[in-house]
């Protein structure tokens, strides 16, 4: 942030030069434009990563030959929580799996639980749906069982 208040500073006090003062404000412009932009994609990758839980299946789950690869919770700002997980089938499946919310101390405090389908190496996203009163801020894992 340092950078873009001195390139604002820059473009200020060229704005007040007469000569070439177009020149070197349209510099600093897109200076700060380009700043700004590298700002954004910063804070929209830390948001992204924010959103990444940690889950865990379990064994009975592995048995019936599912995967995982990404699971994030749900935004905020629709009013729901939850996680959605990405899940892979090496085999057939028609199961519902229950997802539990652990604290730091490995204590549950919220469960859901949702009806999946996939055939033979199919692969799609579920998600998990918890009761309104669960402090998602407190869940530190989420096993995924049956």
């Amino acid at each position: 942030m340092n950078k873009t208040w001195i390139i604002l500073l820059c473009a200020l006090l060229a704005a007040g030069c007469k000569d070439k003062r177009t020149d070197l404000a349209n510099k600093a412009g897109e200076t700060v434009g380009e700043h700004l932009t590298e700002f954004s994609k910063a804070v929209g990758q830390g948001v992204d990563n924010k959103l990444l839980v940690n889950v865990v299946l379990a064994p009975e789950a592995q048995a019936l030959g599912i995967t995982h690869t990404t699971a994030k919770a749900l935004d905020m700002n629709i009013g729901k929580k939850g996680i959605t997980v990405y899940l892979i089938a090496s085999k057939a499946i028609e199961v519902t799996l229950r997802a539990k919310a652990l604290n730091a101390n490995s204590a549950e405090i919220g469960r859901a639980k949702v009806p999946v389908k996939l055939a033979k190496d199919e692969a799609a996203y579920f998600t998990f749906e918890f009761p309104k009163e669960m402090d998602s801020m407190m869940a530190k894992e989420y096993r995924i069982g049956l």
